[in-house]
């Protein structure tokens, strides 16, 4: 989808940072995050000085917590890291949206029938 290429396109900056969850030989998920630009921002853009996270799961290995592990290492990761926050977008139908409160993402903006959420991590 080429609305989404920004999330990975040239990946490998200093400041990409992404984690895969494997099982065996197989992949079954992944985590990132990415800073983006004012001007070229991705869909839960809160502003350059925090990045925007995305979270993948196999289709079948959903249900697993897969997804919770994933997001719980990347905040430890992007705290580690020195970042302030981490921000997402996601849609208000999502299910996932509820691990993301758990999470203590906080909604933030509401554009169409998504919800840009923000995490604090200082």
């Amino acid at each position: 989808m080429p609305q989404l290429r920004s999330y990975f396109i040239d990946w490998g900056r200093p400041s990409d940072f992404a984690l895969i969850a494997s099982g065996g030989e197989r992949s079954l998920g992944a985590a990132w995050y990415r800073f983006f630009r004012a001007d070229e921002p991705g869909y839960g853009f809160v502003d350059e000085s925090i990045p925007e996270l995305e979270i993948a799961v196999v289709q079948e290995w959903r249900g697993q917590s897969i997804r919770t592990k994933l997001l719980r290492e990347l905040l430890n990761a992007a705290r580690s890291r020195g970042c302030v926050g981490l921000s997402l977008s996601v849609s208000a139908a999502n299910p996932a949206r509820r691990l993301y409160q758990r999470c203590g993402f906080r909604r933030v903006g509401e554009p169409g029938s998504s919800w840009t959420m923000l995490v604090r991590l200082s």
